[in-house]
């Protein structure tokens, strides 16, 4: 009522403020705006969660208020009382038991689910003899289990019925329940295949913050994520959408090699490891077998822009993912000679979303990346997660050149990278569980000498030195990629960065003079600046001690100035 801004109560309402403002509002008063109207939200809301005779009290004490002054002391003296009483109810004494006992049963591998019906059902009895209020406190629990035991036993509809009336229920007196029973709602829904659900549960973990903004769609890719966490925590079902299992074994008598009767139909789509996965003998080939193979196979009419609707993996991929893990570039050389559409060079593939241009900087294979631009790459198109090519491309320069910096691993470790099948399969799905699945893995990492070694092994195997990263650089400035193309490194950071700010961070002249040959604009800047400091490449190059970056930026500024 004084107006005072709600500074740490602010998320996740601040997020949806900010999107229904927009950029109509005005600066100076914006932050003020956005606190105020953040408050009123969350206590908006806050009162909507509140019994209704709660609220008729409340309502009533603003009418007595010159009477009865109120004060905050008073009011968590009482609510302290309330809670008290709370915990005291019967129910609860009868119910933690009953709880316990569910859970071990759900937590064991021979499952005992009869005496979980028969808990179930004891529990919904003691629900059933407190009054309305308290009822709907314990009603979402019940229907919480009620829905696992359902998704367990196969029966579809009733577990979907329960898990909605759970989430409906613990959404105003779940608190710390609010997570769990949302994760495992919205993994059921993907799993089942009720898309209409799922995106239901999927917009809400957005609404909680349990998902960073901006609000990404549950398309089919991020389905497929989900369907890996499904699979892990409902085994042995299986889901709706196709997923790979979590190792597929190929057994063979000899090495690869592409049969007459393959190349029969060479496009016909055969599944494997029980259906789970597709692919066609030219997917095969270029997967596993010999430059000879493929050969084969397209001349049988073996199609290269031919994919898997479900993972959008096709001949491309297979040979690039080859060429980059294996360093066995010769089929990806022949597929790219051949005439590929667009839509094949631009397609994302599997969970990760990779398009053969990405990984051809991955790899940092200039000669490839130009072939793929030829054929219609869009080098504008998003990159891993930063909006085009070449933002993608500084970024791993980036790495080639600073080995030692640990700012990429620290953001990873924190959660603030995009979640990958890599976490859905250890369960963690929503971007507020990526922090503690991945710091376990760094944990792991760390315990001994030999997985540290191992680990070093791998990363050692994907760097790229950083002459090949450069080659990438400008080959993509060759064919006009945006070196002032705007992006943050996180949603809600102020700094908005470009290509060519960020080479000016890196500090590599001759990349960075090369992008301002190419129309990088130097004084373009990270934020909104001041009378008395300007956030432009060279204030960037100064706080990184990118010392040749500011030779070469303050002998252009004398060099214009004298012209």
């Amino acid at each position: 009522m004084a107006g005072e801004p709600t500074r740490e109560l602010q998320w996740p309402f601040r997020p949806i403020v900010l999107q229904f403002l927009g950029d109509n509002s005005d600066r100076k008063h914006a932050s003020q705006v956005v606190d105020q109207l953040t408050g009123w939200l969350t206590f908006a809301v806050a009162f909507q969660s509140l019994a209704i005779e709660t609220r008729e009290l409340i309502r009533r004490d603003f009418e007595l208020r010159r009477q009865h002054p109120w004060s905050m002391d008073e009011f968590m003296t009482k609510l302290s009382q309330q809670s008290l009483v709370a915990g005291a109810l019967p129910i609860r004494e009868r119910a933690i038991p009953l709880l316990t006992r569910i859970k071990q049963h759900f937590s064991v591998e021979r499952r005992n689910l009869d005496a979980v019906e028969c808990d179930l059902r004891s529990f919904q009895h003691l629900i059933e003899q407190e009054s309305p209020h308290w009822r709907r406190s314990y009603q979402h629990i019940h229907d919480w289990f009620a829905g696992r035991l359902a998704a367990i036993q196969g029966r579809q509809a009733d577990a979907m019925a329960f898990y909605a009336k759970a989430v409906e229920g613990v959404w105003w007196f779940g608190g710390p329940n609010q997570l769990p029973m949302l994760n495992e709602a919205l993994l059921y829904a993907v799993g089942a295949g009720d898309s209409v659900a799922a995106k239901h549960y999927w917009d809400k973990t957005f609404m909680l913050g349990l998902n960073r903004w901006p609000k990404r769609p549950l398309d089919e890719q991020e389905r497929r994520r989900l369907a890996f966490s499904f699979e892990r925590q409902f085994s042995p079902q299986k889901a709706k959408d196709r997923v790979p299992p979590p190792v597929e074994i190929i057994l063979r008598d000899a090495p690869f090699e592409i049969s007459q009767e393959q190349l029969k139909n060479p496009n016909r789509k055969v599944k494997h490891a029980e259906g789970r996965t597709r692919r066609t003998p030219l997917m095969n080939a270029a997967r596993e077998g010999s430059l000879s193979d493929v050969k084969r196979a397209i001349a049988a009419c073996g199609d290269p822009n031919d994919f898997i609707k479900e993972s959008g993996e096709g001949p491309l991929t297979y040979a690039m993912r080859r060429a980059c893990d294996q360093g066995d570039p010769v089929i990806m050389d022949y597929l790219l000679q051949l005439d590929l559409s667009e839509e094949t060079v631009n397609r994302q593939a599997s969970t990760s979303r990779e398009t053969p241009l990405k990984i051809a900087i991955e790899m940092a294979d200039a000669e490839a990346v130009e072939r793929l631009i030829v054929l219609g790459a869009d080098v504008e198109q998003a990159c891993d997660y930063v909006p085009s090519a070449l933002c993608y491309a500084m970024l791993l320069l980036h790495g080639s050149i600073h080995r030692t910096d640990s700012t990429q691993e620290a953001a990873y470790l924190a959660g603030k990278t995009r979640a990958d099948v890599h976490d859905a399969k250890d369960g963690a799905v929503l971007d507020m569980q990526l922090a503690t699945r991945r710091q376990m893995q760094a944990a792991l990492r760390n315990a001994t000498t030999r997985n540290r070694a191992i680990f070093d092994a791998l990363m050692e195997h994907y760097a790229r030195p950083a002459e090949p990263r450069r080659k990438v650089v400008r080959t993509l400035l060759k064919f006009g990629a945006d070196a002032n193309r705007r992006y943050k490194v996180e949603p809600h950071d102020l700094a908005e960065w470009t290509p060519t700010l960020f080479a000016a961070q890196v500090g590599d002249i001759d990349i960075f003079t090369s992008l301002v040959e190419h129309g990088g604009d130097t004084d373009m800047v990270l934020m909104q600046s001041s009378a008395l400091e300007r956030f432009d490449a060279l204030w960037v190059a100064v706080a990184h001690g990118r010392h040749a970056i500011v030779d070469f930026l303050v002998k252009r500024a004398r060099s214009s100035r004298s012209d």
